[in-house]
């Protein structure tokens, strides 16, 4: 009868060879990977205008962590290789640089306006958890979308502490509402829905309100989502279409805010383009990486695709993400400040 050193001894190669294969097995996926990842990446720099360089873009974090991670497996037996994928990942986590910068410009004012966007998904199993959420949570201003007539018929009673102001249900996910708290002194000067391109079947609310004897011009802004080529050009005339809607009303020289779902990283070719040809500017910077999307995985491993942008005379005094709510998106939170208040 063999003793049990025996067998153990003649167990020992089979683990062995088990865990060595298993170490080929992922030495390969990682040299795929890192293939892959970098012709992605390269395909995203080179062209980022075009609808697949601007689609591939987005990931260009998941990109460089994957790099990375890649990296560091090969860093003990092939350091040319770990080196080779150090390369992608540098330059791809280098794109985070900028939100860490300090927030220009700083805000002098002491009156600050708390907005809140949220995407209600209105394929969400309920909605329960996101009503709660927004009424413990109050906010100067909240721009909600995706809003459907039965989500809309529940304002009243899910959100005591706001007023309705302008609401545009809709079936699909073009609806969406304004809505200002309660308890706030602001004033509603005007409110209607605009269509950007006037082609788009997706009406958007604008409003300008007064706050602190200022007059201040929202916009709710929804893209389309980025699927296809087919909807990559859709979405960037929608841009260029709210690009040429900021630099005409900018011409009264009240300042704007444009906030909402814009189904675009900060990164990328569409938002960079409609940045510069608005001169509007980027509320994620100095504030990090904040994703909003998607809420299915732990939010680290998401996108920031819900966006705040404003107008040279608004600093952004806070800016934050919330917490998952049932939807596919999470809440973002701005507090802006006029940069010279001299009341």
């Amino acid at each position: 009868m063999p003793s049990i050193e025996a067998n153990h001894a003649e167990s020992l190669p089979k683990t062995n060879s088990l865990i060595s294969r298993l170490v080929s097995l992922i030495t390969l996926l990682c040299l795929i990977v890192i293939v892959g990842l970098t012709i992605a990446t390269i395909i995203a720099i080179a062209v980022p205008q075009w609808w697949l360089g601007d689609l591939l873009g987005h990931l260009r974090i998941h990109y460089g962590v994957g790099s990375l991670v890649c990296a560091i497996w090969f860093l003990s037996s092939r350091k040319r290789v770990a080196l080779l994928a150090f390369i992608p990942a540098l330059v791809n986590l280098s794109i985070l640089l900028p939100l860490y910068n300090s927030p220009s410009p700083t805000p002098s004012s002491q009156h600050t306006l708390r907005i809140l966007h949220y995407n209600l998904d209105k394929n969400a199993p309920s909605h329960d958890q996101a009503f709660a959420y927004l009424r413990e949570h109050s906010a100067d201003i909240l721009f909600l979308q995706e809003v459907t007539p039965e989500l809309a018929d529940k304002f009243s009673t899910e959100l005591p502490n706001y007023r309705a102001i302008y609401v545009e249900s809709l079936p699909n996910t073009h609806g969406s509402a304004f809505l200002i708290s309660t308890s706030t002194t602001l004033t509603v000067q005007s409110t209607e829905t605009i269509h950007l391109p006037e082609t788009s079947p997706r009406p958007l609310i604008t409003t300008t309100i007064i706050w602190n004897d200022q007059s201040l011009t929202v916009l709710s802004f929804h893209v389309i989502r980025p699927k296809n080529i087919y909807t990559e050009n859709i979405q960037e005339i929608e841009y260029a279409a709210a690009a040429d809607w900021v630099t005409t009303e900018r011409q009264s020289g009240i300042p704007i805010v444009v906030i909402g779902d814009c189904n675009s990283t900060p990164w990328s070719a569409r938002v960079q383009n409609f940045l510069s040809e608005s001169g509007l500017h980027d509320s994620s910077i100095g504030f990090g990486y904040q994703p909003t999307w998607s809420t299915g995985f732990p939010l680290i491993f998401g996108l920031p695709i819900d966006h705040a942008f404003v107008s040279s005379e608004l600093a952004i005094q806070d800016r934050a993400v919330g917490p998952q709510l049932g939807g596919d998106h999470a809440p973002l939170w701005v507090t802006i400040a006029l940069v010279n208040d001299e009341k």
